[in-house]
């Protein structure tokens, strides 16, 4: 009989230990347990009330540093927001706020965040060895900001497994600035988010050949040291993160991507006017000869509309050609990218829909897909693909890119050109300033309606 009563006691303090650490945590609960579910309204680890006008900053960081301790593999964090205004910003020296691995945040569709700052959300490992954030999920909530003082930024660095989903961010970027920075990461997914509005105005300086005339939503960088990491950021990890340097010195690439179900584009304005759109996605490289690319990348049932890109001309050379960050699209290199099923909407004439890019010093693009996607614009003078391929003879090129059953849709003045003219209507591919066929391309099926 004594085993049995050993038996008896281990599995009646299995189901204690079970029933303790899946409940959701109470005013009267155990404040040195560890729960899967957190009340964020719960005054236990913090104390976020909706609607009272109060700043939520502090709390909101506490929750989040609580999960940066407790939350583990076997044990992930859930924090629950109730529906309702919470007022967020980064007040302590603009210090960023940390997200945490194995956690996820759930908001209602209609728990909005204003943000009473320039906010920003970092994802960086704790440590240089600990494998970066990892299984994060935000699920939900708005950003309400102004597109100047007040935006939301989520800074990424080699992290993964990573979900952002029913997110929406109205005039909550900032001019120059992305909602996701999403550096020398993998397996992130961002899932029926809503971005609208860009900035705080309608009248940006377009015609600039800076990155800021182009400024991407979502943003896919190569996360290492003095390469296409921003120096702003970088600077800002250096002095916050313990081990950035050794950590940055890993050469990381962007890898498994998907953006999908998603909306880009204006947004109305308190004065009446409306802001244009951000260009969705874009991705880039800086550092010489690295022989890897983004690769991986999936941009599949969007609708983007007025986005920002537009014809930008530069020299190359001595030649004169669209500059790579023209397109509404835009990838420097790439290899393995679906672009499918999306709609694109423009009053204005982009440089391009699409721009791919490739040179010698970069690691070539390959193995490109655009399908099935409908363009929309009054103007019939912008291109579906831009391909730059500055230095082909030196060594860059582009391969098997397939560009099938795409319509191109002119608002103003439906045109009546046969199946087989538009074949290339569609297309417009550059090579030092000339107008030129590559290998590998094929283009199938495509019409204009």
């Amino acid at each position: 009989m004594k085993w049995l009563w050993k038996i008896t006691i281990i599995i009646a303090s299995a189901i204690l230990i079970l029933i303790a650490t899946t409940k959701t945590i109470t005013n009267n609960g155990n404040r040195d347990a560890v729960y899967t579910h957190i009340d964020a309204t719960n005054n236990e680890i913090a104390d976020m009330r909706p609607n009272d006008n109060s700043d939520d900053t502090d709390a909101f960081v506490k929750l989040m540093n609580y999960a940066r301790m407790h939350s583990t593999s076997k044990l992930p964090i859930t924090i629950k927001f109730p529906q309702g205004r919470f007022l967020i910003g980064n007040h302590q020296n603009y210090l960023p706020i940390y997200l945490p691995s194995y956690t996820t945040i759930q908001m209602e569709s209609n728990t909005r965040i204003d943000l009473t700052t320039n906010v920003s959300f970092l994802g960086v490992s704790k440590s240089s060895n600990d494998g970066g954030i990892n299984n994060f999920a935000w699920q939900g909530g708005q950003f309400v900001g102004d597109g100047s003082n007040y935006s939301a930024r989520f800074t990424v660095f080699h992290g993964h497994d990573m979900k952002f989903a029913n997110m929406r961010f109205k005039t909550a970027i900032l001019y120059n600035n992305h909602a996701f920075d999403i550096n020398g990461s993998e397996k992130i997914l961002l899932d029926h988010n809503q971005f609208l509005g860009y900035g705080n105005g309608s009248n940006f300086d377009r015609k600039s050949e800076s990155h800021i005339a182009t400024s991407e939503a979502i943003q896919l960088d190569y996360g290492r040291l003095n390469s296409s990491f921003g120096q702003h950021d970088q600077a800002m990890m250096i002095r916050l993160v313990p081990n950035f340097v050794s950590l940055a010195q890993q050469l990381n690439f962007p890898a498994d991507i998907t953006i999908s179900n998603s909306t880009f584009g204006k947004a109305r304005l308190a004065n009446g006017r409306y802001t244009i759109g951000q260009n969705p996605l874009g991705a880039h490289a800086y550092t010489s000869n690295m022989g890897r690319s983004a690769t991986n990348i999936s941009f599949i049932n969007n609708t983007v509309s007025d986005s920002i890109a537009q014809r930008i001309w530069v020299k190359v050379n001595g030649q004169t050609q669209l500059n790579h960050y023209s397109g509404v699209l835009h990838f420097l290199p790439v290899n393995h990218l679906i672009i499918a099923n999306n709609v694109f909407r423009s009053d204005a004439v982009p440089g391009s829909w699409i721009s791919l890019y490739s040179r010698q010093a970069f690691k070539n693009t390959s193995n490109v897909a655009i399908m099935g996607n409908r363009f929309e614009t009054k103007s019939k003078r912008a291109p579906v693909l831009a391909m730059t391929d500055t230095d082909i003879t030196a060594g860059g090129s582009m391969s098997a890119i397939n560009v099938t059953n795409n319509i191109v849709s002119y608002v103003a003045s439906p045109d009546q050109i046969t199946s087989n003219q538009a074949q290339m209507a569609t297309l417009l591919i550059w090579q030092r300033g000339k107008q030129r066929g590559l290998p590998n391309l094929s283009v199938q099926n495509n019409h204009h309606r």
